[in-house]
């Protein structure tokens, strides 16, 4: 994550963007994708994720739409640690059909 701030490894902190990452690979993972742009994510954190915790996602489409031409999903995504503790949830949207262009 290429993170400065030296409290991550010393308190042995997964950095908030490797979360964003797990939801990107369930995203992959989910919808039949080719190239595609990510427009945003809202995140809800519920706690920290500490180096050697096992992360998993349980993710859900939850929509799939059009607006203005280009095709979006919408990714509802529950990080949790070690089966038990939730991390974060995270709405995910991305573009993953551009508009044609005439």
């Amino acid at each position: 994550m290429r993170e400065a701030d030296a409290s991550y490894a010393a308190e042995a902190i997964i950095h908030p963007g490797m979360v964003l990452r797990f939801c990107n690979r369930a995203l992959m993972e989910n919808v039949a994708l080719g190239p595609w742009i990510h427009m945003g994510s809202t995140v809800r954190n519920f706690g920290i994720a500490h180096a050697g915790d096992v992360l998993s996602v349980r993710a859900q489409v939850v929509g799939n739409r059009e607006q203005k031409g280009h095709r979006f999903v919408d990714l509802d995504a529950l990080v949790v640690a070690n089966d038990t503790t939730p991390v974060a949830r995270v709405a995910h949207t991305a573009i993953y059909r551009l508009r044609a262009l005439d």
